[in-house]
């Protein structure tokens, strides 16, 4: 009986792994399925437009969709801003505050909304993707309202495909869905950065000191955000019982009960979203009339660049700002407050209520702060040297950040599986002899 639950056992993280990169492979495949109606003679001068700007950004977490204008051009982005759209409404509203403290039930509500939210966001990206790509000429028909409509519901149906990858993924894989697709998107693209790096090498672009700084800069960056991300602020609280023991002196126990604040805690958020808001008019100026003939779109489309003193204070601000808005918005210190006091809970030197908000305010600010000063240098390191070695992944940024979580997160999935797994193998053999 014993070895029949170890050979379960010893499939299970087997089967995950298989269906994941099933997943990976599925999804990979489709991304190469072109929109319906576009010309395919314009698509290569199409890529090249898509890789600078808000576009370049959403093609490299789309994994390459855009520039392919494949029928999953939206990705998974658009649930990514439903989830984060459905969080911070979930923070403002009494009922939707409510809903999601109700439970599993109220949980399967909040991912129905996010659902819904999602197929209205993608509809609507859809249908301004098929008005640009009418307006760039990659569709030269008659019939454009339809060409409109048809490609925003395409699209839509890519973006539910995703969804359904990632759910299976979740249930059945290793890690989070929708984190493994995203890093899979960016890692597929990885490959082509490192090749125009090398190009540079081999022109004479860049010495060989140069490409050996670059790659040195990359594993200090890889370091540095995996520190980062696993790092922890830990709040000493006690239980009653545990504050002394009969001896009157401080019981060990009560040394080592803590609550942890990440100190990223809305990670990667204020990067996508600081840059999003940056470039998007950018990238509007420069493929229009207006970005060439008016000195507002002339602005826009030279200095909200990469590269740009300008766009590089204004990311750092932003990627400040989002930091302590997410903090803000996503934290209820009072609901933290009151379920210590209700479970009995304390923290040493500290009354339960208002004292207690006022202490987690308090470290949440601070951790905001450095949050944001770890997420500036990551993202400002590409913008410095860009000029340099091009916008590469090999630089950090968002990529480096996302690619490192999930990789972090998978391998926890991975470590929990095998403990579980010899959790369960001894127990049998102990019930089992």
């Amino acid at each position: 009986m014993s070895n029949i639950a170890k050979n379960k056992e010893d499939n299970g993280l087997r089967n995950k792994i298989f269906v994941t990169l099933l997943v990976i492979i599925a999804y990979r495949f489709v991304t190469y399925v072109p929109l319906p109606f576009i010309d395919p003679a314009k698509i290569a001068e199409f890529s090249n437009l898509v890789k600078s700007g808000v576009f370049g950004m959403f093609n490299m977490l789309s994994g390459g969709s855009i520039a392919r204008i494949s029928v999953l051009t939206l990705g998974i982005m658009p649930y990514i801003t439903a989830s984060i759209i459905i969080q911070l409404l979930s923070a403002s509203s009494e009922r939707l505050k409510k809903l999601k403290n109700e439970g599993e039930a109220g949980q399967k509500k909040m991912n129905s909304y996010t659902r819904y939210l999602t197929i209205a966001i993608s509809l609507f990206q859809g249908f301004m993707m098929a008005t640009g790509f009418i307006s760039m000429g990659l569709y030269t028909g008659y019939y454009i309202l339809y060409f409109k409509i048809y490609s925003a519901f395409i699209m839509m149906v890519g973006t539910v495909f995703l969804l359904w990858l990632s759910d299976i993924c979740t249930a059945k894989g290793i890690g989070n869905g929708t984190s493994i697709i995203i890093c899979a998107s960016i890692l597929a693209e990885a490959p082509r950065d490192l090749m125009n790096v090398l190009q540079l090498s081999k022109s004479g672009n860049i010495t060989p000191i140069m490409l050996l700084a670059l790659f040195a800069i990359f594993i200090l960056t890889i370091v540095f955000v995996v520190f980062s991300e696993r790092s922890n602020r830990l709040v000493t609280i006690q239980y009653p019982r545990q504050a002394y023991s009969f001896t009157g002196k401080m019981d060990q126990a009560s040394k080592n009960n803590f609550l942890p604040l990440k100190l990223n805690a809305p990670g990667v958020i204020p990067p996508i979203f600081a840059s999003a808001i940056l470039l998007f008019p950018a990238t509007i100026a420069s493929v229009s009339e207006f970005g060439k003939t008016g000195s507002i779109g002339v602005f826009l489309a030279t200095q909200f660049t990469h590269g740009k003193p300008l766009f590089m204070i204004c990311y750092t601000l932003l990627i400040v700002f989002f930091c302590f808005f997410y903090n803000n918005s996503i934290f209820e210190v009072d609901d933290i407050s009151n379920n210590l006091k209700k479970s009995g809970v304390f923290i040493p030197g500290y009354r339960p209520g208002a004292a207690t908000s006022a202490l987690l305010r308090k470290i949440l600010n601070k951790l905001a702060l450095v949050g944001a000063i770890y997420l500036s240098i990551v993202c400002m390191v590409p913008e410095i040297l860009s000029p340099y070695f091009g916008y590469s992944f090999l630089l950090g940024g968002t990529g480096v950040l996302i690619v490192v979580n999930v990789i972090i997160d998978t391998m926890v999935s991975v470590q929990t599986q095998i403990m579980y797994s010899k959790y369960y193998k001894n127990m049998g053999k102990k019930g089992f002899k």
